[in-house]
């Protein structure tokens, strides 16, 4: 009896250092402010997840990429990740990652169940419930990135593996209960994908090297934009599909991180920052450079260029790109807020104007 009770008391101990009981009651659920953001990040964590299911958006990019890409225009609230741990790897790391952390999870929550149901054994239902307990409240939170929960949860599960092993060896039919696990990280990381894939929206997509934002009505014309987040801001993709909307496009746009290698199909580059000096246009297409670092191409290479410089020149660059201009006779204009990013009006005129 009173090792019965040392075990439930061990439990309700998991369960509350967790925060799984505090999680779960109306109250919270209630008062907590963040309810309809976190529904709107995990819908938007979904849409993530299909659009990069295999390889995902990159470690520590989930909360960046969200607000970036599919946040609504009117939330203003910054996100490290997705406050769901199942979400943040899939969204980071991919489903595969998820698919392989989801049957271990699996394995051993029905390994310590399957022990309880044939042996009675309340230590194995005690880790069973322990892992239950971190699996739910981990919906409601990324609790893997605090280290002590985290290595609690390592912890729990090197328990459940040693004692499953030696108390289940003759009994326990491994072989069933690794295709249930598999089976059934299996069905969610499916669910994930296809929720996903019904509130995809359609004039977004993401590929290898950019993300594209395509208007309502099909089009041949495509601009490019090369984005430096020391021009944009961290989020600057927010800032652009903002402006794209509200021009009311009539041009795919594409948005690269890097110089594209395929840079003769479009008919227009909005380049910024460090990529000015090293990005080398076509000379048919309309060149935008915002707050460029770096020499400036030949006058010959400007006659069909605007040129956005910052008022606070930080980096000392305008006297150079202000005589290119001068010599290639062409206008260039300023950037006139403190933090040298350009307006989203602006960038709003240059989607509209081909």
């Amino acid at each position: 009896m009173g090792i019965a009770l040392a075990k439930a008391v061990a439990v309700s101990a998991i369960l509350l250092y967790t925060g799984f009981a505090n999680r779960i009651s109306p109250e919270y659920i209630n008062n907590d402010g963040s309810t309809s953001g976190r529904i709107a990040l995990w819908t938007g964590g979904l849409k993530m997840v299909a659009q990069a299911p295999v390889y995902g958006w990159g470690v520590d990019k989930s909360g960046e990429e969200y607000i970036n890409w599919y946040q609504d225009f009117s939330d203003e609230r910054k996100y490290a990740g997705m406050v769901n741990s199942y979400l943040h790897v899939a969204v980071e790391r991919g489903l595969p990652a998820l698919f392989a952390a989801l049957s271990i999870l699996a394995f051993l929550f029905f390994a310590d169940f399957q022990l309880w149901r044939k042996k009675g054994d309340l230590f194995a239902l005690a880790l069973g419930l322990a892992l239950l307990s971190l699996c739910v409240s981990n919906i409601f939170s990324t609790l893997w990135i605090v280290s002590s929960i985290r290595y609690t949860g390592i912890t729990i599960a090197a328990v459940s593996v040693i004692y499953a092993i030696f108390k289940g060896r003759k009994i326990l039919t491994f072989a069933k209960i690794a295709i249930l696990s598999i089976a059934s990280a299996a069905s969610i990381c499916l669910c994930l994908y296809l929720a996903g894939l019904a509130l995809q929206p359609k004039f977004i997509s993401k590929h290898s090297d950019h993300i594209t934002l395509a208007p309502n009505k099909p089009t041949d014309k495509r601009i490019a934009v090369i984005a430096d987040k020391d021009t944009f801001g961290k989020y600057f993709g927010k800032t652009l599909r903002n402006a794209y909307v509200k021009a009311i496009p009539k041009a795919v746009l594409d948005v690269y991180y890097e110089i594209p290698e395929n840079a003769e199909v479009y008919d227009k580059f909005i380049v910024t920052g460090k990529f000015a000096h090293t990005f080398q246009p076509p000379t048919s297409a309309k060149i935008v450079y915002i707050n460029p670092i770096g020499n400036p191409p030949p006058p010959s290479g400007l006659t069909n260029a605007t040129i956005y410089l910052p008022r606070f020149d930080i980096y000392n660059q305008n006297t150079k790109w202000i005589n290119a201009a001068k010599k290639a006779k062409i206008t260039h204009s300023f950037i006139e807020t403190s933090s040298n990013q350009i307006p989203e009006t602006t960038i709003q005129s240059e989607f509209s104007n081909r």
